[in-house]
Protein backbone atom coordinates (compact mmCIF):
# COMPACT_ATOMS: atom_id res chain seq x y z
CA UNK A 1 0.00 0.00 0.00
CA UNK A 2 1.08 3.60 -0.89
CA UNK A 3 -0.05 6.96 -0.23
CA UNK A 4 -1.21 9.26 -2.93
CA UNK A 5 0.67 12.17 -3.66
CA UNK A 6 -2.08 14.64 -1.91
CA UNK A 7 -1.81 12.60 1.29
CA UNK A 8 0.33 14.85 3.80
CA UNK A 9 3.53 13.51 5.04
CA UNK A 10 4.28 15.78 7.05
CA UNK A 11 2.22 16.55 10.29
CA UNK A 12 1.95 19.72 12.32
CA UNK A 13 2.62 19.60 15.72
CA UNK A 14 -0.69 21.91 16.30
CA UNK A 15 -2.50 19.30 14.19
CA UNK A 16 -2.03 16.84 16.57
CA UNK A 17 -4.82 18.53 19.16
CA UNK A 18 -4.08 17.81 23.13
CA UNK A 19 -3.56 13.97 22.35
CA UNK A 20 -2.88 12.29 18.75
CA UNK A 21 -4.96 9.97 17.66
CA UNK A 22 -2.88 7.49 16.00
CA UNK A 23 -5.43 5.99 14.32
CA UNK A 24 -6.77 8.92 12.72
CA UNK A 25 -3.29 9.98 11.99
CA UNK A 26 -2.39 6.43 10.20
CA UNK A 27 -6.00 5.50 9.13
CA UNK A 28 -5.17 2.51 10.88
CA UNK A 29 -4.66 1.01 14.16
CA UNK A 30 -1.35 -0.94 13.63
CA UNK A 31 1.56 -0.84 16.64
CA UNK A 32 2.90 2.91 16.91
CA UNK A 33 6.91 2.95 16.67
CA UNK A 34 8.22 6.24 17.56
CA UNK A 35 12.26 7.49 16.14
CA UNK A 36 13.62 10.36 17.95
CA UNK A 37 16.27 12.05 15.53
CA UNK A 38 15.14 10.46 12.81
CA UNK A 39 17.48 13.05 10.90
CA UNK A 40 16.99 12.20 6.65
CA UNK A 41 14.93 8.74 7.42
CA UNK A 42 17.38 6.30 6.84
CA UNK A 43 16.32 4.06 9.64
CA UNK A 44 12.72 5.04 9.77
CA UNK A 45 12.20 3.98 6.06
CA UNK A 46 14.02 0.76 6.30
CA UNK A 47 11.85 0.35 9.46
CA UNK A 48 8.75 0.99 7.92
CA UNK A 49 9.92 -1.11 4.53
CA UNK A 50 10.36 -3.93 6.36
CA UNK A 51 7.34 -3.27 8.80
CA UNK A 52 4.38 -2.70 6.90
CA UNK A 53 2.05 -3.71 10.07
CA UNK A 54 3.81 -1.34 12.13
CA UNK A 55 2.94 2.61 12.06
CA UNK A 56 6.42 5.30 12.45
CA UNK A 57 6.29 8.53 13.40
CA UNK A 58 9.71 10.05 12.41
CA UNK A 59 10.23 13.59 14.98
CA UNK A 60 13.14 15.65 13.86
CA UNK A 61 13.52 19.13 15.16
CA UNK A 62 16.03 20.26 12.38
CA UNK A 63 14.75 21.77 9.27
CA UNK A 64 17.20 20.48 6.58
CA UNK A 65 17.17 16.74 7.28
CA UNK A 66 13.36 16.63 8.24
CA UNK A 67 12.51 18.04 5.38
CA UNK A 68 14.76 15.57 3.23
CA UNK A 69 13.46 12.50 5.13
CA UNK A 70 10.31 13.78 4.29
CA UNK A 71 10.93 14.41 0.48
CA UNK A 72 12.03 10.66 0.69
CA UNK A 73 8.87 8.99 2.30
CA UNK A 74 6.60 11.56 0.05
CA UNK A 75 8.91 10.12 -3.46
CA UNK A 76 8.50 6.10 -2.13
CA UNK A 77 4.56 6.31 -1.72
CA UNK A 78 5.50 4.87 2.00
CA UNK A 79 1.96 4.92 3.70
CA UNK A 80 3.10 3.77 7.53
CA UNK A 81 5.06 6.86 7.91
CA UNK A 82 4.02 10.18 9.53
CA UNK A 83 6.93 12.75 9.83
CA UNK A 84 6.51 16.22 12.59
CA UNK A 85 9.12 18.77 13.29
CA UNK A 86 9.43 18.91 16.81
CA UNK A 87 11.06 18.48 20.05
CA UNK A 88 10.49 15.06 21.13
CA UNK A 89 10.90 16.05 24.36
CA UNK A 90 8.15 18.58 24.73
CA UNK A 91 6.14 15.82 22.16
CA UNK A 92 6.15 13.31 24.17
CA UNK A 93 5.09 15.69 27.69
CA UNK A 94 2.19 16.96 26.01
CA UNK A 95 0.95 15.11 22.98
CA UNK A 96 1.78 11.42 22.71
CA UNK A 97 -1.21 9.76 24.80
CA UNK A 98 -0.49 7.19 28.07
CA UNK A 99 0.00 3.87 27.12
CA UNK A 100 -0.14 4.33 23.52
CA UNK A 101 3.58 3.23 21.86
CA UNK A 102 5.39 0.13 21.31
CA UNK A 103 8.71 0.78 20.64
CA UNK A 104 10.51 4.24 20.81
CA UNK A 105 14.03 4.72 18.93
CA UNK A 106 16.75 6.98 20.06
CA UNK A 107 19.96 6.46 18.00
CA UNK A 108 23.22 8.58 17.75
CA UNK A 109 21.64 11.47 19.81
CA UNK A 110 23.74 14.64 20.15
CA UNK A 111 25.70 14.07 23.38
CA UNK A 112 26.29 17.89 23.38
CA UNK A 113 29.81 16.89 25.58
CA UNK A 114 30.22 20.02 27.73
CA UNK A 115 28.35 20.62 31.07
CA UNK A 116 26.55 23.78 29.99
CA UNK A 117 24.79 22.24 27.05
CA UNK A 118 23.65 19.84 28.79
CA UNK A 119 19.99 20.82 29.22
CA UNK A 120 19.90 20.67 25.48
CA UNK A 121 20.00 16.36 25.99
CA UNK A 122 17.15 14.58 24.65
CA UNK A 123 17.67 11.89 27.09
CA UNK A 124 17.14 13.51 30.46
CA UNK A 125 15.42 12.13 33.69
CA UNK A 126 12.03 14.18 32.18
CA UNK A 127 12.38 12.62 28.57
CA UNK A 128 12.69 8.97 29.92
CA UNK A 129 9.80 9.20 32.77
CA UNK A 130 7.60 10.71 29.39
CA UNK A 131 8.52 7.73 27.36
CA UNK A 132 7.74 5.34 30.14
CA UNK A 133 4.25 6.59 30.51
CA UNK A 134 3.92 7.03 26.98
CA UNK A 135 4.90 3.11 26.24
CA UNK A 136 2.33 0.57 26.62
CA UNK A 137 2.73 -2.49 29.42
CA UNK A 138 5.83 -4.27 28.07
CA UNK A 139 6.94 -1.49 25.46
CA UNK A 140 10.54 -0.79 24.41
CA UNK A 141 13.30 1.87 24.10
CA UNK A 142 16.19 1.22 21.99
CA UNK A 143 18.92 3.41 22.17
CA UNK A 144 22.26 4.03 20.49
CA UNK A 145 25.58 5.68 20.45
CA UNK A 146 28.97 5.42 19.36
CA UNK A 147 30.30 7.00 22.62
CA UNK A 148 31.04 4.58 25.02
CA UNK A 149 31.11 6.58 27.68
CA UNK A 150 27.52 8.47 26.58
CA UNK A 151 26.39 5.13 26.19
CA UNK A 152 27.23 4.20 30.03
CA UNK A 153 25.43 7.57 31.12
CA UNK A 154 22.42 6.87 28.63
CA UNK A 155 22.18 3.70 30.49
CA UNK A 156 22.29 5.15 33.96
CA UNK A 157 19.58 7.74 33.13
CA UNK A 158 17.00 5.31 31.56
CA UNK A 159 17.89 2.55 34.34
CA UNK A 160 17.83 5.46 36.95
CA UNK A 161 14.46 6.25 36.20
CA UNK A 162 13.28 2.80 37.74
CA UNK A 163 10.60 1.92 35.00
CA UNK A 164 12.94 -0.37 32.44
CA UNK A 165 14.48 -3.35 32.84
CA UNK A 166 17.44 -3.79 30.55
CA UNK A 167 17.63 -6.66 28.30
CA UNK A 168 20.30 -6.49 25.50
CA UNK A 169 22.98 -4.13 25.56
CA UNK A 170 26.46 -4.66 23.06
CA UNK A 171 27.37 -3.63 19.92
CA UNK A 172 25.31 -1.89 16.80
CA UNK A 173 24.61 -4.35 14.14
CA UNK A 174 25.95 -1.78 11.85
CA UNK A 175 26.02 -4.91 9.37
CA UNK A 176 22.29 -5.21 9.67
CA UNK A 177 20.12 -4.13 6.72
CA UNK A 178 18.25 -1.50 8.72
CA UNK A 179 20.52 1.14 10.00
CA UNK A 180 20.55 5.13 10.33
CA UNK A 181 22.44 7.32 8.25
CA UNK A 182 25.27 7.84 11.48
CA UNK A 183 25.44 4.13 11.25
CA UNK A 184 25.82 3.62 8.45
CA UNK A 185 28.61 6.80 8.06
CA UNK A 186 30.41 5.24 11.26
CA UNK A 187 30.27 1.88 10.08
CA UNK A 188 32.09 2.80 6.78
CA UNK A 189 34.88 4.42 9.26
CA UNK A 190 35.43 1.29 11.34
CA UNK A 191 34.11 3.23 14.43
CA UNK A 192 32.63 1.33 17.28
CA UNK A 193 28.80 1.69 17.91
CA UNK A 194 27.43 0.52 21.33
CA UNK A 195 23.11 0.15 21.41
CA UNK A 196 20.65 -1.12 23.77
CA UNK A 197 17.51 -2.86 24.33
CA UNK A 198 14.94 -1.59 27.04
CA UNK A 199 11.67 -2.84 28.15
CA UNK A 200 8.64 -0.87 30.38
CA UNK A 201 8.25 -2.77 34.00
CA UNK A 202 9.93 -6.30 35.00
CA UNK A 203 9.11 -8.39 31.84
CA UNK A 204 11.35 -11.51 32.03
CA UNK A 205 14.34 -11.00 29.11
CA UNK A 206 13.50 -14.39 27.83
CA UNK A 207 10.04 -12.40 27.00
CA UNK A 208 11.37 -9.44 25.60
CA UNK A 209 14.41 -11.22 23.04
CA UNK A 210 11.24 -12.54 20.88
CA UNK A 211 9.88 -9.99 20.89
CA UNK A 212 12.57 -6.86 19.31
CA UNK A 213 11.66 -5.78 15.82
CA UNK A 214 14.94 -6.03 14.18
Amino acid sequence: MSIDAGEAVEIRVGDLGSQVDWAGLFGGDGPIEIDVGCGRGMYLIDAALARPDACFLGVELVPKPFYKACERVAKRGIANVRLVRADARQLFADVVPPASVSTVHVQFPDPWPKKKHHKRRVVTPEFVASVATALRPGGSLHIATDIADYFDELLLVVEGSGAFRLVTEGRYDAAGEIVTNFAAKYRDQGREMYEAWLTLGDTAADDRAGDAPF
